[in-house]
């Protein structure tokens, strides 16, 4: 009603509310009214998330493969995130832009720049017995890159 609005988020839920141009609060499991006129509301979600994914690729021995599989991430620093991304709500509590959905997509492509390189290194046999091994590796590569923090 003119303008005041209700928010109440889950401890799973990371939100930023800017009014006139400065951070009023942040926090995770928020609640609080705010006007909505002078108000931006960020929510990162700070819960583990999924993101499936599949890819064809071809072996040293020139034979083609599928991997498949599911990446859990989960964000540590919201803050960051919500500066990198637009994570910006309507009262509606919809993301205005597709930013939160990009995040998903980045993480496998980088997986899958790795996959690619641990599958084509490696021949149809090994390349298929070696998955623990191919999985650990792209693990320990996505952490050295740095490309996640």
């Amino acid at each position: 009603m003119f303008g005041f609005y209700y928010l109440k988020t889950s401890p799973t839920e990371f939100v930023l509310h800017h009014a006139a141009g400065r951070l009023v609060r942040s926090g995770a499991g928020q609640a609080f009214a705010y006007f909505r006129p002078t108000a931006s509301i960020a929510i990162v979600p700070i819960g583990t998330m999924d993101a499936p994914f599949i890819f064809n690729e071809m072996t040293a021995d020139f034979q083609p493969v599928t991997v498949q599989g599911q990446a859990s991430y989960r964000i540590v620093d919201p803050a960051k995130v919500a500066s990198l991304l637009n994570y910006t709500v309507d009262a509606r509590r919809d993301y205005i832009s597709d930013d939160p959905e990009k995040l998903a997509a980045r993480l496998v492509g980088l997986l899958q720049e790795v996959m690619h390189t641990q599958v084509q290194s490696r021949g149809l046999r090994e390349a298929i017995t070696a998955s623990e091994a191919i999985a650990a590796l792209a693990l320990a590569s996505l952490k050295a890159s740095g490309a996640l923090d």
